[in-house]
């Protein structure tokens, strides 16, 4: 399965762009730039966590200052 993203710049762009998918009958949802970039920034964590060179006590400790 392969996805598109597109940033509209205002909640008109958003609506238009959900009722084009729902017309075609492709599954769509809007999601908040935010929320994309909070998601993106857990992987990376994750991805680092899982890392050999430093523990995660050592991250942990870390983060908590």
């Amino acid at each position: 399965m392969d996805a598109v993203v597109i940033e509209a710049k205002n909640k008109k762009d958003v609506k238009f762009w959900l009722d084009l998918a729902k017309k075609i009958g492709t599954r769509a949802k809007s999601v908040d730039v935010h929320e994309v970039e909070d998601a993106y920034m857990a992987m990376l964590i994750e991805m680092g966590m899982e890392s050999e060179d430093v523990s995660s006590e050592k991250v942990m400790k870390a983060l908590c200052k």
